[in-house]
């Protein structure tokens, strides 16, 4: 917040470590997000609520290797990361879906670690993914649960998701039907 001027929405945790005191910090900070776990399969939010409030929280697992994973535990060179950020992309655009992707601020002081980034977000952008904040996406996963439970949604985030039902009918047909 002092550093950038912006309040945080989530973080990633050292060494995705995390517990119930930390998710119960987190909502009392009015935090949306905890961004962690790799998981090779699919994005599949999770949400979490805190033990001694009564707010939520939404767990925004990985799905690729970050650049400290290849850089500091696979031990790759800058060409080595690059050819690997260029498989798992492959394989997000063969299993679609919902992926995410983090940049370590370790190695941020590096040209070529900058530029290695740069050309995987553009690499990415050029696939014809659709790219959104964690903090969008926990925002949706929120709003999501709360529609699930038949909880209502103020009007702004109805009229921004234009959420509706899917309804089946007897005769098979599909309709839809705002929420």
């Amino acid at each position: 917040d002092q550093i950038t001027g912006q309040t945080p929405s989530g973080v990633h945790p050292p060494e995705e470590r995390f517990n119930d005191e930390t998710i119960s910090s987190m909502i009392n900070n009015k935090m949306k997000y905890l961004f962690t776990q790799l998981s090779y399969d699919r994005l599949v939010p999770s949400i979490r609520r805190s033990v001694d409030t009564r707010g939520e929280i939404v767990i925004l697992p990985r799905t690729t290797s970050d650049d400290f994973r290849l850089l500091s535990v696979l031990n790759l060179d800058e060409n080595g990361a690059k050819e690997r950020i260029q498989s798992e992309m492959g394989w997000v655009k063969q299993l679609t879906g919902l992926y995410s992707y983090s940049f370590s601020s370790h190695f941020s002081d590096s040209d070529e670690h900058l530029q290695m980034i740069a050309q995987a977000s553009k690499d990415v952008k050029a696939s014809g993914a659709y790219f959104q904040t964690a903090e969008e996406i926990a925002s949706w996963w929120l709003i999501r649960e709360k529609l699930l439970h038949d909880k209502s949604i103020d009007s702004d985030l109805a009229n921004k998701y234009q959420p509706v039902r899917l309804i089946v009918g007897t005769d098979g047909v599909l309709r839809q039907e705002k929420m």
